[in-house]
Formats: structure tokens, C-alpha cells, sequence
């Protein structure tokens, strides 16, 4: 991570109230963020109130700005936002600058925002140098657009190597660093905002990298899955 950054996201670590025992209700994004809203099961949730709805009922202007295809309008993600805004799959800067727009229209008024960076996830494109950051070799079987479903069918047929194992591995640290220095900058810059601020970091699932001889997410209850 950058250095600065890094330095960021440890003082917030720091000062922060921890949970080292969080466990996701499901090892996926739709039924988790369900939870995550309203703190209910994800089936309950579902016509459960959630937090925005309450802080808009409180006359905080509310918005979410999300790159999950999970997240959309149509499966009731939106309720409660004043303003939502959903790209597929777009990198985190994009969406941190929606979220700076927003909060700057809103400088004088309480706000409530729910942003969900969604780099760190299948395919590991990371932009620029982050890209091949960390990568150490060349992958011999699988390519970087296969989804989890063809990787796992390859899984099956014994055809992935360590070589592609590491290369996947290398890639999604390349994204992980890059949002990482991304949101060390956007809290940088949300702290500098007058007022009180309260920042929650959490997140909806956990990957597999072949621990238990599967890839990804949304397939098993493993730690590496559900725990945060």
C-alpha cells in the first residue's frame, strides 16, 4: 500500500472499535447486505426497515453509490436513498468520486451514505501498475476473464496448477492494494469534512483461493468465506 495511506487506514484502525469474530450471515452479497442494512436474517430482512429509511425518517439525506450487479433497484436495494447510483463492476475511483460529489451537495445537511467498492473480486483487473503488482509468474491454464464457474469446472477436471492458483492470488492482491490506497485517500478526505463523522468498514463475504479446493465465493461456509 502507499504509504500515507497505509498510515491512514491504521490510525482509523487504531482508534476503531474492532470486531475480530464477525461472521457474514451468507457467503454471498445480496442476502448479507440485507443484513448488514437492517440487522435481521437475510430473509426476514427483506421487508425488514432498514437504516436508511430511519436516518431519512430523521432528515438525513440518504444515498448509496455501488458497482454490484446484486445491488440494483430492482431487488428493493434502494429503499430508503434519497439517491442511488449503480455502475457495473466500475473501479473504485469512479465510484469514490461519486461519493465526494454527493457529499459535497449535501455539505449542509446531516448525510448518510452506503458505498461498496467491489474491486477486490472476479475478474482481478486492477488499473494501471497495480495490475501486475505482485504477480510472479504467468498462469498456464486458466485466463483472468474466467468467472468462478468455469474455473471450478477446470478445478474438477484437475487441470488447474499452482502456477494458475498463484497467478489469480497475485492479481487480487494488485486489487485489494488498489483499493486500499483508493479509500485511505477517501477517509483521508472525510475526516477533513466539519462535523461529526462516523465511518463503519465492513465487508459482505469473504474468497476462497483453493483452501479447501474450491475458488471464490458463494459455495461453501468455510472461515475464509464467512468470517471478517
Amino acid at each position: 500500500l502507499g504509504d500515507v495511506y497505509k498510515r491512514q487506514l491504521q490510525d482509523m484502525a487504531d482508534r476503531a472499535l474492532m470486531f475480530d469474530q464477525a461472521y457474514t450471515p451468507a457467503p454471498r452479497t445480496r442476502p448479507s447486505f440485507r443484513t448488514v442494512l437492517t440487522g435481521r436474517l437475510p430473509y426476514p430482512a427483506i421487508q425488514a426497515t432498514n437504516v436508511a429509511e430511519v436516518m431519512r425518517t430523521a432528515g438525513f439525506a440518504t444515498a448509496g453509490v455501488t458497482a454490484n450487479v446484486h445491488l440494483v433497484p430492482r431487488f428493493g436495494s434502494n429503499r430508503g436513498f434519497d439517491y442511488w447510483h449503480f455502475e457495473n463492476s466500475v473501479d473504485a475511483d469512479v465510484e469514490i468520486d461519486r461519493a465526494k460529489a454527493w457529499l459535497s451537495q449535501n455539505a449542509d445537511r446531516d448525510t448518510f451514505l452506503f458505498l461498496h467498492l467491489m474491486d477486490p473480486h472476479n475478474f482481478y483487473r486492477a488499473p494501471g501498475s497495480y495490475k501486475n503488482r505482485y504477480v510472479r509468474g504467468e498462469p498456464e491454464n486458466i485466463e483472468i476473464t474466467m468467472n468462478r464457474w468455469k474455473v471450478n469446472s477446470l478445478q474438477r477436471a484437475g487441470k488447474i496448477t499452482q502456477a494458475d492458483k498463484d497467478y489469480f492470488l497475485d492479481r487480487y492482491d494488485g486489487e485489494v492494494a488498489y483499493m486500499a490506497d483508493e479509500l485511505g485517500d477517501f477517509l483521508a478526505w472525510v475526516y477533513s469534512l466539519p462535523g461529526e463523522t462516523l465511518v463503519v468498514l465492513q465487508s459482505d463475504h469473504g474468497e476462497e483461493f483453493w483452501e479447501h479446493n474450491g475458488y471464490e465465493h458463494n459455495h461453501t461456509l468455510y472461515q475464509e468465506v464467512v468470517q471478517g
